[in-house]
C-alpha cells in the first residue's frame, strides 16, 4: 500500500440509473483506515457507489477524492475463458519475467525489474484463500465459480490497494471461503468498502452505510448497532402505522357520533315545527342555528378525517419504506413421517459418489460441503433433472426444484404467463388469486418476469412451484438467498419457516438455515 492513512472524499454524490430514476442524491462521506459495509436493497445503488468510488463511473453530481491506489473487485463480472490463474491474480507478466529468467533469456535492464519474492508471496495469498498449491498456469475455465472468486481476493492481497471494493465477496463462497474473506477483513491494513447482504460478514465491519428510498443512513456502531437499528426503525414504522389505523377509526367513529347527534337535533326540531307549539320566528332561528351548527360539524369533521388520511398515508409510506413484505405459502397437509425421498448409493454422472439421503415428512435438512462436493447434483439428481450414474432413487413424494437463478421462469413472459405454463387448466382468475397470495396483485400479474427483483423472482417461482394443481411436498432448494437483498432474504425466510412442507436446502447463511428450522446436516466431503 502506497499510504499510511486512506482518504476518501465523498461530497454531495448524487447518482441515477439509465432509466433516469435518482439512486440517492447529497451523499457524503469520509474513509480512513477502516472497514465500511454498503448495504440497501437491490436496485438501491450499491454497485453503481463503487463503481464512482473507484473511478469507473461518474456521478450525476458531487465531487470525489479518492487514494491513488484503488481496486474494485465486481463478484458478478464474467470471466474470460482463455484466462490463466496468473492472468486473473494480475501476475502474469512478472511470472513471465522470472520464467524468461531462469532459462538464460532475459537482459540486464529487465534482470534488474525481477521480484525474486514474488512467487513465496503468491503462494502465500492462495493458500491464504484455501488454493493452497494451484498452478498459477492452469486454465481458469476448469476452475469452479466460489475458485475464481477466491482468486479475485488472492489478487487483491498481492496488489495490496490502499482502498479495496468489494461487491458481494462470500457469493458463490462455501463455508471455507466465507472464513477466508471473514479472515481478510479481519487483517486488511487499508481501507475497504464491501457491499454484501452477509450478516455474518457485515457484523465484523466498523461502520455501516445504508441507502435507502430518498435517504442515506451513517451507522457507526459497525454491523450489530446497524442490525439494532434497523429493527427498531422497523418496529417504530408498525407502531406508527398502527396508531394512525387507530386514529382514522376513530376519527371516524366520533364523526359518525356527532352527525347522529346532530340528526337527534334536527328530528327535535322538526317534531316541535310539526306540534305548532313554538312561535315560527323561534322556530327559524333554532333551524338557522342548526343548519350552522351542522356546517361547522361537517367542516370540522371533514378537516379531521383529512389529517387522520393523511397521517395513514404517511405512516403507510414509511412502513413501505423500512418493513418488509409478507406472504405465505399454501399448505400441503404433509402427514409427519410420510416418505417422500430415498436415495442410495448414488453417483453423479461426474463420478462423485454422494451420501445416502432418505427424507420424510416435514423434515428440514441442510446439505453443506466445499464448491465442487456436488451439492447441486444431488438436489437435481432428487428431483428427477438429472439421471445419476449408478444407484437407486425413489420418489414417493411430490418433489420441486427451485435453484438460486429461478431458471423455470421464462424472462420474455409476464408473471401471469409464466405461472399458466405451470397451472395449465387454472382460470385466470384462479391464475390472479395465485399471484395475489405471492403480493403480485392487479397489474403486477402483468409485468415481465425480466423485469423483477432478485426477491421478486423468488415469490414468483415458488407460486409457479405451489400454485400447480398438485404442489410439491418437498421443496429441494439450492442458494435461494443467494442473490437477494436482506429484505428479501427475511421474506423468504418467514414463509419458509411457517410452510408445513419438508425442505432439502442448500446454503452456507447460518442464519437462514436456523431461521427456517433445519433439523438435520449432511455434510458432502471435498
Amino acid at each position: 500500500m502506497s499510504s499510511t492513512t486512506v482518504r476518501l472524499s465523498l461530497r454531495g454524490i448524487a447518482a441515477i440509473d439509465p432509466p433516469g430514476r435518482e439512486l440517492f442524491s447529497g451523499l457524503d462521506l469520509d474513509l480512513g483506515q477502516e472497514s465500511l459495509g454498503l448495504v440497501g436493497r437491490n436496485g438501491s445503488g450499491k454497485s453503481t457507489l463503487l463503481r464512482i468510488i473507484s473511478g469507473d463511473a461518474s456521478p450525476a453530481a458531487g465531487r470525489i477524492v479518492r487514494p491513488a491506489d484503488c481496486l474494485l473487485l465486481d463478484q458478478t463480472a464474467g470471466t474470460p475463458t482463455d484466462l490463466t490463474v496468473a492472468d486473473l491474480i494480475g501476475q502474469r507478466a512478472p511470472l513471465d519475467l522470472i520464467d524468461r529468467a531462469l532459462a538464460g533469456r532475459i537482459d540486464a535492464r529487465d534482470a534488474a525489474r525481477i521480484d525474486w519474492g514474488l512467487e513465496a508471496r503468491i503462494a502465500a495469498a492462495l493458500t491464504r484463500m484455501g488454493l493452497a498449491d494451484l498452478d498459477v498456469r492452469r486454465p481458469v475455465a476448469t476452475l469452479s465459480g466460489g475458485e475464481r472468486a477466491r482468486l479475485r481476493l488472492a489478487g487483491a492481497i498481492l496488489a495490496e490497494p490502499d482502498l479495496l471494493l468489494l461487491d458481494e465477496p462470500t457469493n458463490h463462497l462455501d463455508e471455507s471461503g466465507r472464513q477466508a474473506v471473514a479472515s481478510l477483513i479481519a487483517d486488511w491494513a487499508g481501507g475497504l468498502i464491501i457491499a454484501s447482504h452477509d450478516r455474518d460478514l457485515l457484523r465484523g465491519l466498523s461502520r455501516i452505510l445504508e441507502l435507502a428510498p430518498g435517504r442515506v443512513f451513517h451507522h457507526t456502531g459497525g454491523g450489530e448497532a446497524w442490525l439494532a437499528a434497523r429493527a427498531a426503525r422497523e418496529a417504530a414504522a408498525h407502531a406508527a402505522m398502527a396508531a394512525a389505523r387507530d386514529q382514522m377509526s376513530r376519527t371516524k367513529r366520533e364523526a359518525s357520533a356527532a352527525a347522529a347527534r346532530q340528526d337527534r337535533r334536527d328530528a327535535a326540531g322538526r317534531r316541535h315545527r310539526a306540534r305548532g307549539d313554538m312561535p315560527k320566528i323561534l322556530l327559524d332561528a333554532r333551524q338557522d342555528r342548526a343548519e350552522r351548527s351542522r356546517g361547522r360539524g361537517n367542516r370540522l369533521a371533514a378537516r379531521r378525517l383529512e389529517t387522520a388520511a393523511g397521517d395513514l398515508t404517511a405512516a403507510r409510506a414509511a412502513l413501505d419504506l423500512t418493513g418488509r413484505p409478507v406472504f405465505s405459502l399454501p399448505a400441503t397437509d404433509l402427514a409427519r413421517g410420510r416418505e417422500l425421498l430415498d436415495m442410495r448409493d448414488v453417483v453423479t454422472a461426474a463420478g462423485i459418489s454422494l451420501p445416502d439421503l432418505s427424507v420424510t415428512g416435514p423434515e428440514r435438512i441442510a446439505i453443506t460441503g466445499p464448491n465442487g462436493a456436488g451439492k447441486t447434483s444431488l438436489l437435481r439428481i432428487a428431483a428427477g433433472l438429472d439421471r445419476p450414474r449408478s444407484g437407486s432413487v425413489r420418489r414417493p413424494g411430490r418433489i420441486a426444484l427451485l435453484d438460486q437463478h429461478a431458471d423455470l421462469l421464462d424472462p420474455a413472459l409476464s408473471l401471469l404467463d409464466n405461472l399458466r405454463r405451470h397451472a395449465p387448466d387454472a382460470g385466470e382468475e384462479a391464475l390472479r388469486a395465485i399471484l395475489a397470495r405471492f403480493l403480485f396483485r392487479g397489474d403486477a400479474a402483468l409485468r415481465q418476469t425480466a423485469m423483477l427483483s432478485g426477491g421478486e423472482r423468488v415469490r414468483v417461482a415458488l407460486a409457479c412451484l405451489l400454485g400447480q394443481a398438485e404442489p410439491p411436498e418437498l421443496l429441494l432448494l439450492d442458494e435461494p438467498t443467494n442473490h437477494l437483498d436482506l429484505e428479501a432474504t427475511e421474506t423468504v425466510e418467514t414463509a419458509l419457516a411457517a410452510w408445513d412442507g419438508a425442505l432439502v436446502l442448500v446454503s452456507h447463511d447460518r442464519e437462514l438455515l436456523a431461521r427456517v428450522g433445519i433439523g438435520r446436516h449432511l455434510r458432502l466431503p471435498a
